[in-house]
C-alpha cells in the first residue's frame, strides 16, 4: 500500500462523456484520468474537443479545469499538455505516472498512422472485442499501399494471433500464410505451420512441406514446441482437471464426472460470452 488518499475530484456525472476512439462512457474524472492512461499509446484528437469542456463544466462541476483547458483546444502538437493539464488537476496518478503517461502519448504522436491504428485494433482485443479489432486490422490493410510488405505481413500475423485466441486455427493458418508469402520471417512460417499441424490433414501438410525448404527446416522446431506445449498443458490446471474427469468417468463416478463437467461447460459459456459482448 502506497498510503495515498485519493479524493474524488468534481461530481459523479449524470450525463457520461463518450471518449471517441475506444467507445467508452466515463462519468467522473477519476474514469477519464484511467481512460487516458490505458489509450496512451494511440490517444488522438479527438479527445481535445469543446464537447469534453462543456462536460466538465456542466456535469463535474469544474469550470476552473475547463477555462484551464480551452486555450489548448487549437494548440498544435499540443495533446500531451491537454492530457497533463487534466491529469495533474485530478491528482488521480503520481508525479512519476503522470509523466511516463505524457511521454508515452508524446512518442504515439511520432508513430505512424497505421502503426496507431494496429495499437487500437489490439486495445480493441484486449476488450475483448476480437470481431471489432479484426475489422480495424483490415481497413488497415484496406488502406496500406500495395508495395508495402513489411507492415501488411505484420498485420496479418495480429489477426492470425487474434484468431488463435478463440482456437479458430484454420483461419489463423490462412493469416500466418498470407504473412509468410510477404515476407520470409520465420516467426510468421512456424505459426503458419503450427496451425496447419493443428488443422489440416497429414497429406495437406505434406504437400505444403514439399514446395518450401525454408518450411521444411522450421518443421522440426514446430514439432518441438507442440509437444513441450502438450507437456505444459498436462501439467498445467486444466489439464489436472481433464486428467480426473477421464479418472471419474473411468472409475464410474458419474455424479461426480457430471458436476465437474457442467462447471467446465459453464465457464467455457461465460468466456465466450465474454469475449463476444466485449465486456471491460
Amino acid at each position: 500500500m502506497s498510503g495515498r488518499v485519493l479524493l474524488p475530484c468534481g461530481r459523479y456525472a449524470r450525463t457520461p462523456y463518450r471518449v471517441q476512439i475506444i467507445g467508452r462512457n466515463v462519468y467522473c474524472m477519476e474514469e477519464l484520468c484511467y481512460t487516458i492512461a490505458q489509450c496512451a499509446a494511440f490517444l488522438d484528437e479527438r479527445i481535445r474537443e469543446e464537447e469534453l469542456l462543456k462536460w466538465l463544466d456542466a456535469e463535474c462541476g469544474l469550470p476552473d479545469l475547463a477555462r484551464q483547458l480551452r486555450p489548448l483546444l487549437k494548440r498544435k502538437g499540443g495533446l500531451a499538455d491537454f492530457c497533463g493539464v487534466i491529469l495533474l488537476y485530478t491528482g488521480y496518478r503520481t508525479s512519476e505516472e503522470i509523466q511516463s503517461i505524457l511521454e508515452e502519448i508524446r512518442h504515439s504522436r511520432g508513430m505512424e498512422p497505421f502503426e496507431r491504428q494496429v495499437a487500437e485494433a489490439r486495445f480493441t482485443a484486449g476488450r475483448g472485442r476480437l470481431n471489432q479489432a479484426q475489422e480495424q486490422l483490415d481497413a488497415v490493410l484496406n488502406s496500406l499501399p500495395g508495395p508495402e510488405k513489411e507492415l501488411r505481413a505484420r498485420i496479418w500475423k495480429e489477426k492470425g494471433i487474434l484468431y488463435t485466441d478463440i482456437f479458430r486455427f484454420e483461419n489463423a493458418a490462412v493469416c500466418f500464410g498470407n504473412a509468410w508469402k510477404l515476407v520470409r520471417d520465420p516467426q510468421y512460417g512456424r505459426f503458419y505451420l503450427t496451425c496447419l499441424k493443428l488443422t489440416a490433414t497429414e497429406e495437406e501438410l505434406q504437400r505444403q512441406l514439399l514446395d518450401s525448404r525454408e518450411l521444411q527446416a522450421l518443421y522440426p522446431r514446430v514439432l518441438e514446441d507442440l509437444e513441450e506445449a502438450g507437456k505444459m498443458y498436462e501439467l498445467g490446471p486444466k489439464g489436472r482437471r481433464m486428467k480426473q474427469l477421464r479418472r471419474n468417468l473411468g472409475e464410474g463416478r458419474m455424479r461426480t464426472f457430471d458436476h465437474a463437467l457442467s462447471e467446465q461447460v459453464r465457464e467455457r459459456k461465460e468466456n465466450y460470452r465474454q469475449s463476444c459482448a466485449g465486456l471491460d
